[in-house]
Order: C-alpha cells, then structure tokens, then sequence
C-alpha cells in the first residue's frame, strides 16, 4: 500500500514535469520566431488577398504555442510549429507539423536587409532535401513582404481544404 502511495505521488510529479516542460518548449518557440522578426503574416503581394498565387503565411504566437497559418483564398490550414532556432549566420530554421497533409517539414529562412524572407530550404524531416538554396526546382523561391498587422484582406466563408506544399 505504501509502495502505491509513494509511486502515484512519483506519476503527479513526473506528470507536472512533462507538463511544464511543454509550456517551457512553445515559449522558446515563440521566443525565437519574436527574436527573428518571423511573427506576423506575410505575402507576395499584401495589397491582394489570398490566393493559391499569392498564399497568405502567418506566423502567430497562441495559447498551446506557436502556430503556421496558411491562407490560399479557398482553402487555408494551421500547422503547429515544433521548434524553431536561428543559426549562427542568421538564418531561422523551423520545423512543422502540417497534419493537413501529414507531413513534418524543416524549413530554413533568410531575411534580407529590407525585412523580406525567403525559403532556403523546405524538406521533409528525415528527407532529402527538396529545397535548397533559395531554389526549389531549379526556380528562385519567391521573396515576402510582411504584411501591415489588420490590414490584410481576409476572405470569409471558406471551406477548410488540404493544401499542398508550394
């Protein structure tokens, strides 16, 4: 009986550990996309709303942690954003969850001198990689403006589609 005690008081504390280990996780997630700059959302064309031409891709911070927001106009996704660090020559390397299409993709960005990132690499985690180098298929991988916070169209009325990766 005694054993019993002693192992559930041993399972509350091992449970509370886990738990906020997890919070401790999506604050650094958070933390490091705040750092970077990678917050908010961002378009080829901000004045245009969302299209499959011109994806909306917001990076937001929400209670449970850091999440990926894809709008393409008539279909959109959220992703949880698993872990996320800048390197030592400045690129930020995410990894994430797009259970729309069951796939864990690392993705690396580099910021340009007037604030607009672009895609390094995009790979499937424990793939080859599929992107590299800003180019993907032999052509450039297209360079993002952020978006003015409340300012971007938004369409309503949307049905919840799985996306592809572009």
């Amino acid at each position: 009986m005694m054993r019993a005690a002693i192992l559930a008081r041993v399972l509350v504390v091992l449970v509370g550990l886990l738990a906020s280990s997890e919070l401790a996780i999506a604050q650094t997630v958070t933390d490091t996309l705040g750092r970077w700059g990678m917050l908010g959302t961002w378009a080829l064309d901000c004045s245009q709303p969302p299209s499959r031409s011109n994806g909306y891709l917001s990076y937001e911070a929400k209670q449970g942690g850091a999440f990926h927001e894809r709008e393409f106009g008539d279909a959109r996704d959220s992703s949880r954003i698993l872990s996320a660090r800048m390197t030592a020559n400045g690129l930020l390397e995410v990894r994430i969850d797009y259970t729309s299409i069951s796939q864990i993709r690392d993705i690396s960005f580099f910021k340009a001198g007037d604030g607009r990132i672009r895609s390094m690499s995009n790979r499937i985690a424990t793939a080859n990689t599929r992107s590299r180098t800003g180019t993907s298929s032999r052509t450039a991988t297209q360079v993002l403006g952020r978006c003015a916070a409340g300012n971007e169209p938004r369409v309503a009325n949307f049905e919840p589609r799985s996306l592809l990766i572009i």
